[in-house]
């Protein structure tokens, strides 16, 4: 069934004359700065999601003065990045992450893009 209606509607959204100006509006629509509420963790390190538009996913960043990198951009002098899903040869999206109690270790769940399976990934990071 979904071959059948992927067969259908594909070539007509593909051929679609207003589609240029859809894709253009949903592009500027996603191309805003967002980010979650920092966490503080057992380490000492405030932890959050940011991604200022430019960004096809989110990234992880990190800072121990949560007051002055919230709102900065990471590549100058803001917080410091702790995973990107950006730089990965596949197109993987953070899921869900998850510390232990004693703030030692970070669990990362990884999805795939169209699929529903889900990785779970240790971070390269250094303390």
């Amino acid at each position: 069934m979904a071959n059948t209606h992927a067969q259908l509607s594909v070539p007509y959204l593909r051929d679609h004359p207003l589609r240029q100006q859809l894709e253009d509006a949903v592009e500027r629509s996603m191309s805003y700065t967002r980010t979650t509420c920092p966490e503080l963790q057992a380490d000492g390190w405030y932890y959050w999601l940011i991604n200022d538009g430019s960004f096809q996913r989110d990234v992880m960043v990190r800072s121990r003065d949560v007051q002055r990198d919230v709102g900065k951009a990471i590549a100058v002098g803001g917080p410091e990045m702790v995973y990107d899903p950006n730089a990965e040869e596949k197109n993987l999206s953070l899921y869900m992450y998850s510390w232990s109690p004693s703030g030692a270790l970070l669990t990362l769940i990884l999805q795939e893009s169209g699929s529903v399976a889900r990785s779970l990934v240790p971070p390269p990071i250094t303390r």
